[in-house]
């Protein structure tokens, strides 16, 4: 096959899918890229995994090298040499798991190609959190379990920051990068709507006052001491994201999503959501320990915040508590 063998993504911006796939039919974009790959490959035998809108607009373009459509209800029927190269014709975020089955098959040696460019990280997952609700504890985790490496919309000191600015990441050897994220900074863009993505909430009174404590710059010494106050200029901070939060909550609701406090309340649920989005459950991921200062557990606020904190707290999320913790109506 010459160079063919090392091509790996027909090189179709992934923001071309939805057109595709509600009109069957490529794009200029896509035509120019479909018929410069057929140009520079001998692949004769052409297999499309997915015969949906988007498949069939590429077999229109395959003429005498279309080779047959599979799938993963028919691949273990299939004798896996009825073609010589596999194109990825599904939804970009599904890619990742077809060449997984696809590894495992009859196929396993058939070149796998996808019809999408790739972002210019393997992003494997984005996790777009509220702050101070077990982001970081998530992260350590999944690296952990999987092998992931490390990006952020948040820049550090000698990281390098993607072609489009939008994250800093530091090379690594790794089975592709987790990103974190929070509602106050997203990577809601084109190029990464495809993208594997949780979102992690925490319980919302907890989420405010950790966060405020935060800001204030509480030595770890003095943090069970600490006390939000109403006229204390961290609240004055925070409380100006709370429009933003609630927007959040609302486009999140019919989301992925896992609760900070069902790692205790229900470990193997949060762990078959892990699954679902990843295609493999994790391995040796930490059970956290309970946190008993948090007010979800101890329902003790008036330890931590005045009473006109809490009271605002529970009008201005009292929709957001009927959704993600009734059990706290």
């Amino acid at each position: 096959m010459g160079c063919a063998a090392m091509i790996d993504s027909i090189g179709v911006p992934v923001s071309e899918y939805d057109h595709i796939n509600s009109t069957a039919r490529l794009t200029n974009t896509a035509k120019r890229q479909v018929a410069g790959f057929l140009g520079r490959s001998s692949y004769d035998r052409i297999l499309l995994f997915g015969a949906s809108l988007t498949g069939q607009a590429v077999k229109s373009c395959l003429g005498e090298r279309f080779a047959g459509f599979v799938d993963s209800t028919i691949l273990p029927s299939r004798k896996g040499d009825e073609g010589n190269c596999i194109i990825i014709t599904t939804s970009p975020v599904h890619a990742p798991v077809v060449e997984r089955t696809l590894a495992a098959s009859v196929f396993r040696n058939v070149p796998v190609i996808r019809l999408f460019s790739e972002n210019e990280l393997d992003i494997r997952l984005v996790l777009e959190t509220q702050p101070r609700c077990g982001t970081d504890y998530t992260i350590k985790n999944l690296r952990k379990s999987f092998g992931f490496g490390y990006a952020s919309v948040f820049s550090d000191e000698g990281d390098m920051l993607t072609q489009d600015g939008l994250m800093s990441y530091r090379p690594q050897d790794c089975n592709g990068y987790v990103v974190k994220s929070h509602f106050t900074k997203t990577l809601h863009y084109p190029q990464y709507r495809y993208c594997p993505t949780l979102f992690l909430v925490g319980f919302f009174p907890d989420t405010y006052y950790r966060w405020a404590r935060m800001y204030a710059g509480v030595n770890s010494a003095d943090r069970d001491s600490y006390f939000l106050r109403t006229d204390s200029p961290e609240w004055a901070r925070v409380q100006g994201y709370i429009p933003l939060h609630c927007q959040w909550l609302d486009y999140i609701r019919k989301k992925d999503y896992i609760r900070y406090e069902d790692y205790y309340n229900d470990f193997e649920g949060v762990m078959d959501t892990f699954e679902d989005l990843l295609g493999e459950r994790p391995s040796g991921f930490e059970q956290p320990r309970l946190i008993k200062s948090r007010t979800y557990w101890s329902g003790e606020y008036e330890r931590y915040m005045d009473a006109t904190v809490w009271s605002l707290l529970q009008a201005e999320f009292e929709s957001h508590l009927n959704t993600y913790y009734p059990e706290k109506i």
